[in-house]
């Protein structure tokens, strides 16, 4: 059984952690910054890292174990099996998302979101605009401007609006077992809220209020531009097999935008290969080079079928 304290927690934050020695504490100093009317929790399944971050989760759970709840891996499970097992202990209301390298710069984030939650029954998530810090290029600080309407709906969801995970407050105990497919995905927020957004609407509060980190270590965002693409090109098929009706043919109609995308990306990604090659012949015989020409030909038949 449950005790009262377990009973009235209102939000679990769900950090994933892993080698994030350099980002963690700042992760959770945003946690601990919330000022709310009401419980929270804050669970960290740290993944075995090799670094410090277990260390300095550890020295804040010793000053904060009512909020800091870490689960530490006995061995590394890896992104998705990691976040599934997290997932299933979080005992709040509501789920907030936070990875263990992002960070909450706004006290009052969790409390407006519930609020508005708690006020709207045919809600299931509440997002809000973001900051990106790119570490990759040292960029200054943007803010990323949504331009999503104050409500979006699963089919308005189906044809491409995204959102950052770090800005995302859901509604727990809808999605009692996730869908077998569901581990198949090369990301886990964009299916999740699709599986959510069967049971209501999302909410857009325009107030940015959290930073996204562009880093080497992200799932995606460290990754190129073609990487990315294609990555989501592999999300989009295994959506498209497991939707139908109206849903299924907003996600076509996005991975065939996407196809059309693709293809410019992969022509400029030669042709930027291709004037390296001028420079220095090895160029020509490497493996991001020789991807690209590998990758060009099958694209380009997709989008002749598309057309």
């Amino acid at each position: 059984m449950q005790n009262n304290e377990q009973k009235n927690i209102m939000v679990s934050v769900l950090s994933l952690s892993y080698n994030h020695q350099k980002y963690i504490a700042e992760c959770i100093e945003g946690v601990l910054l919330q000022k709310t009317n009401f419980q929270i929790e804050m669970i960290i399944p740290e993944d075995c890292s090799t670094d410090d971050t277990r260390k300095i989760i550890q020295d804040y759970q010793n000053k904060f174990p009512d909020i800091i709840k870490p689960i530490y891996r006995q061995k590394n499970m890896g992104y998705f099996p990691n976040f599934i097992d997290a997932y299933k202990t979080c005992k709040g209301k509501c789920i907030a998302i936070c990875e263990g390298d992002d960070y909450w710069i706004s006290p009052d984030k969790l409390q407006l979101q519930v609020d508005f939650l708690e006020k709207n029954q045919d809600y299931v998530i509440s997002f809000h605009n973001a900051y990106v810090k790119n570490e990759i290029n040292n960029t200054p600080i943007q803010i990323y401007e949504h331009s999503n309407a104050e409500t979006t709906t699963q089919e308005e969801l189906a044809q491409g609006r995204t959102f950052f995970s770090v800005s995302a407050l859901f509604r727990n105990n809808i999605i009692k077992d996730f869908p077998l497919w569901y581990s198949q995905m090369p990301t886990n927020d964009y299916p999740l809220y699709l599986l959510l957004t069967q049971y209501g609407k999302i909410n857009y509060i325009h107030k940015a209020m959290a930073v996204y980190r562009v880093n080497n270590q992200g799932l995606w965002s460290g990754e190129n531009n073609l990487i990315v693409r294609i990555n989501w090109l592999k999300a989009l098929n295994v959506l498209i097999n497991n939707h139908e009706g109206q849903i299924q043919k907003n996600l076509i109609h996005q991975q065939n935008l996407l196809l059309n995308n693709l293809l410019d990306v992969i022509k400029d990604f030669n042709t930027e290969h291709k004037n390296l090659k001028n420079l220095n012949t090895q160029y020509s015989n490497s493996y991001s080079y020789r991807l690209g020409n590998l990758l060009l030909k099958p694209f380009s038949f997709f989008k002749k079928l598309i057309k």
